[in-house]
């Protein structure tokens, strides 16, 4: 994971497929943080709404600090383009951005083989609260900066503090913690597909 610098950057936000998460879209276009955003040079966000896109247009503010706002539903493709948006390695004016995520068990993993900054924010509106272990276990491993839909400035600043990646290669962190959050993302996969296999 490369350090931040004063180059501009780029957000992507996810809210997930199975459940509408109107509270983190609304947050994410609150124009405090957008201010927010800005301050940190991001340039770009990209919300993914799913059902909330229906409301975008009367939860995006006139103002929005210089970012420049896209939002869509979903994408039956995935999220990978959007990532590598963010990743920008490839392009020399960009610095790498920041994902905020849902913690949804796909799109974690994608974040996770980018090596992308990542903040997660559980749905507290699911079923059982499904995510919110996960999301403990990631924050505890250093993979994720978590965060509620009220601390989103807040994450953002520690997630940018952070001049040093989860190293792999530290002895701390044993085989047990990390089959331990294999489990977590076996068990949420599974129920993803349950839920998909119920609503369709």
């Amino acid at each position: 994971m490369a350090e931040f610098t004063a180059r501009p950057r780029r957000m992507l936000i996810t809210t997930g497929a199975t459940a509408p998460f109107r509270e983190l879209c609304q947050a994410a276009l609150d124009v405090k943080f957008l201010a927010h955003l800005h301050k940190h040079t991001f340039t770009h966000l990209t919300l993914q709404m799913g059902d909330t896109l229906s409301e975008f247009q009367k939860l995006v503010p006139e103002d929005t600090k210089g970012v420049k706002i896209n939002a869509f539903g979903f994408k039956s493709r995935g999220l990978h383009k959007d990532m590598m948006y963010v990743q920008a390695r490839d392009e020399e004016d960009y610095d790498i951005g920041v994902v905020i995520t849902h913690c949804g068990s796909g799109t974690i993993l994608d974040i996770m083989r980018l090596g992308l900054p990542m903040i997660v924010v559980p749905n507290p509106n699911l079923l059982h609260n499904h995510q919110q272990e996960l999301a403990d276990e990631l924050d505890r491993l250093g993979y994720c900066t978590q965060s509620t839909v009220g601390e989103l400035a807040q994450a953002l600043d520690n997630c940018l503090a952070l001049k040093k990646p989860r190293d792999d290669r530290d002895e701390k962190r044993t085989q047990e913690a990390r089959s331990k959050l294999n489990r977590l993302v076996d068990d949420q996969v599974r129920y993803e597909e349950d839920v998909t296999l119920m609503e369709g």
